[in-house]
């Protein structure tokens, strides 16, 4: 059977199939991904904990344990691919999801929620956590770097905090992340003659300090 006589013959048939793979390339066009990057679904996340001055065998029996129980009453936790290091101060537990769940960052953003509202985990005081961790697969798209020899780093940050709202406006936004931003701290000194003079402890004026950021209700109407 010729081919070209057979297309010519039937050129209704062909003339279709033409329009099809045409239509199908313009849907191709308009819908392919255009990142540098394939965006990539990473099943597996962390979940942190931090507890300082505490052995391994501490970690281990009072946080390590109530976690991994809190976690396991997950139906898309894979339990026998999850497993945790205690070390001193510190538990990694990795979190593996089965395969069948198809919206992976629902169930991260809902575990993230869980872990800071529970009162289930009843874990020690002092207790710094637990952080969970997902954005494995993330990419950046675009680093945007701001600098200037005459604006001080408090101008920098309103002008980075400007920039970035302006950014988010932008539907294809996803995340956006600042990176290396400079921290507030004041250093108090003190004058030992003064406070000997006046009669004042150090640990009076410490109290002082720390009771200035305690907020309280000024009451209820």
């Amino acid at each position: 059977m010729n081919f070209i006589k057979a297309s010519l013959k039937h050129k209704q048939v062909t003339l279709t199939i033409l329009f099809m793979v045409f239509v199908m390339g313009l849907y191709s066009l308009f819908t392919m991904p255009r990142r540098e990057d394939p965006k990539t679904t990473v099943p597996q996340g962390l979940v942190i904990a931090y507890y300082p001055g505490a052995t391994a065998a501490q970690i281990e029996e009072q946080v390590t344990r109530k976690l991994e129980a809190y976690l396991f009453q997950y139906e898309e936790v894979h339990k026998a691919k999850t497993y945790s290091t205690s070390r001193d101060g510190v538990v990694v537990i990795n979190v593996q999801i089965n395969d069948d769940v198809r919206k992976p960052d629902i169930f991260w953003n809902k575990l993230r929620h869980q872990m800071l509202i529970s009162n289930q985990l009843d874990l020690p005081n002092g207790v710094i956590g637990p952080i969970v961790n997902s954005d494995f697969g993330d990419t950046e798209a675009m680093l945007i770097s701001l600098e200037s020899d005459d604006a001080s780093y408090t101008e920098l940050s309103e002008c980075a905090q400007l920039l970035e709202d302006n950014i988010r406006t932008i539907k294809a936004t996803s995340k956006i992340k600042r990176i290396g931003e400079q921290s507030e701290q004041i250093t108090i000194y003190f004058n030992s003659d003064k406070l000997s003079q006046f009669d004042i402890s150090l640990q009076q004026i410490v109290k002082v300090l720390q009771s200035q950021n305690s907020i309280s209700p000024t009451g209820e109407i």
